[in-house]
């Protein structure tokens, strides 16, 4: 019988293995957050973009797009029971 494509992975899997793709996600989006705040002025003016004029922008960018996405995961990993 082929798995769902929605089918959990068994619990006997490594944590890391079963988190795999939030734990990508939330790392790529906290480094954007820390370049955010530690990027030099001409760094951030080379990126030409009308809307990220300081480093704090990008901060706040990778803030609002990561924060939604992991509530969400946080809820859904409250239903279930403990490993």
């Amino acid at each position: 019988m082929k798995p769902s494509p929605t089918s959990r992975p068994p619990p006997s899997e490594p944590w890391i293995i079963r988190h795999f793709a939030i734990v990508l996600y939330s790392w790529f989006f906290f480094g954007m957050f820390l370049c955010g705040l530690l990027a030099p002025p001409e760094r951030v003016a080379g990126l030409g973009s009308g809307v990220i004029s300081a480093g704090w922008h990008l901060s706040v960018l990778a803030l609002a797009l990561a924060l939604p996405v992991l509530a969400i995961y946080r809820r859904r990993l409250q239903g279930r029971p403990e490993e």
